[in-house]
């Protein structure tokens, strides 16, 4: 019987580990995404407002100078795309979501299946 309560506390003892493991990585994620969402994606926010003034306050008939705005204004929304897609990138994949916290990441060889031991209890 002593050798079966070990198995079962090692069983515990790597579930705790897990679920810690996947916590910390769901609080990297947050803290990421806010991360991003309060400095670049707010600079570049800022960035779009000043190409708005400076296109309004461009002198008439300054082709070249708005050809330059213009292209600016497209990097910068090429950079607020790909800004919020890394925002999303750190959202927490669909395995940690709450129905699956009991259970490990699928194996890469075989998608969709869960290791033995770490389904949840029904």
């Amino acid at each position: 019987m002593p050798r079966l309560r070990t198995a079962r506390e090692r069983e515990h003892a790597a579930e705790r580990f897990a679920e810690r493991a996947v916590e910390a990585q769901e609080a990297e994620r947050s803290r990421l995404s806010r991360e991003i969402h309060d400095g670049i994606a707010q600079r570049l926010a800022s960035l779009g407002f000043h190409l708005s003034a400076a296109e309004r306050a461009l002198p008439e008939h300054h082709p070249e100078g708005l050809a330059q705005i213009m292209m600016a204004r497209r990097l910068c929304e090429l950079a607020a795309a790909e800004t919020r897609a890394a925002i999303g990138g750190c959202a927490r994949p669909s395995w940690t979501t709450s129905a699956c916290r009991r259970r490990s990441p699928p194996s890469p060889a075989r998608p969709g299946t869960v290791p033995a031991g770490t389904a949840p209890s029904t």
